[in-house]
């Protein structure tokens, strides 16, 4: 249980609190029969998809300044672009 816990930046503590809170039915009725499902982790593509926006028809400006560095966007940049920039 402390691998679980510490897998998901959680306390060892906090977890076993939880499975004992849950096995004293503080939760709700503890189900004894219980069924796990199997599950598969796969990675999700990196692409984001393809976004079609309206024209915005309102002015925005975005600015970002760093030290002396300042960069400015004004318009209605697409997203692609902004996680680009960010």
């Amino acid at each position: 249980m402390s691998l679980i816990a510490r897998v998901h930046d959680v306390n060892a503590n906090l977890v076993f609190r939880w499975r004992q809170q849950y096995q004293e039915g503080l939760f709700g009725p503890v189900n004894q029969s219980a069924t796990l499902l199997p599950v598969q982790v796969i990675e999700a593509p990196m692409d984001l998809p393809q976004v079609v926006q309206p024209q915005a028809e309102c002015y925005s400006e975005i600015a970002v300044e760093v030290g002396e560095t300042k960069l400015r966007i004004t318009g209605a940049p697409d997203p692609q672009t902004l996680q680009l920039v960010l």
